[in-house]
């Protein structure tokens, strides 16, 4: 490309491997232990959370029979 007073003008390189528009950012791969890790954590957590979702329904269970029991001597 070049100016109306005859100087060449260099293209920016901008977007292309050399000079990127955008950063790419590369992960470390993961370790044995660090992947065991990470698997052992979310077996724990889908471990509490069925806890946590038995528990619950047990409440309700409880706060049915309860109410039942309450409302039974009305009827």
């Amino acid at each position: 490309m070049f100016l109306s007073r005859g100087k060449q003008v260099q293209q920016e390189q901008r977007g292309t491997q050399d000079s990127p528009f955008v950063v790419k950012v590369l992960s470390n791969p993961k370790n044995v232990q660090e992947t065991q890790q990470e698997v052992d954590h979310r077996k724990e957590k889908a471990a509490n959370e069925r806890n946590l979702v038995i528990a619950t329904y047990s409440l309700e269970l409880e706060f049915c029979n309860l109410s039942y029991s309450a409302l039974k001597p009305l009827c």
